[in-house]
């Protein structure tokens, strides 16, 4: 697990841009001090959210939550591939260095006062694979916006967390079981 869906994230509400310059915030190097903090699930109106967004209907229609974490070369060379797990209502675009990732109901030229291109109901954790060339040694930044499909909706949700998973053929190599060609 990298980031445990316990574990807090910065985040700012869709009242504005997220940065200036507009991407910025999806980078490196970004100054997110003067953002909050908070834990997973974001949201509100559902009544299984962690940060509640008491002010987000009628108020904004998206939200960007940000993590910076280190990965050393060892752990980019293990065998595995990433997913990102993703409970979410109603869009989002996910972003690994700048680079978009995985998105739904969302293209990535979507801004703070946009909405999701669609309706979305937040049940189980969907599971979206990240390409492992997106990743980088030392300090990455996984940035999500997640956007409602109506200023007017009854209810948002995201609740991230990255993890990696061995590929079972490795795995089962590692352990003698299947031939190496």
């Amino acid at each position: 697990v990298l980031v445990d869906a316990e574990e807090p994230w910065r985040y700012r509400r869709g009242t504005a841009a997220f940065s200036n310059p507009a991407d910025a915030w999806k980078l490196a190097g970004f100054d997110d001090s003067g953002w909050d903090s908070g834990q997973p699930g974001f949201g509100y109106g559902d009544n299984d959210d962690t940060t509640i967004l008491d002010d987000m209907r009628d108020g904004y229609s998206s939200f960007s939550i940000r993590k910076v974490i280190r990965l050393e070369a060892g752990e980019l060379a293990a065998a595995g591939v990433f997913f990102l797990g993703l409970t979410f209502d109603d869009g989002f675009c996910a972003f690994l260095n700048g680079r978009l990732v995985a998105s739904s109901n969302c293209n990535g030229d979507l801004t703070f006062d946009s909405t999701a291109t669609g309706s979305h109901e937040a049940r189980d954790e969907e599971l979206f694979l990240l390409p492992a060339d997106a990743f980088v040694e030392g300090e990455n930044v996984v940035a999500i916006a997640g956007h409602n499909f109506s200023l007017t909706s009854s209810d948002f949700s995201l609740a991230p967390r990255l993890f990696r998973r061995p590929l079972i053929l490795e795995a089962q190599r590692a352990r003698g079981g299947l031939p190496l060609d």
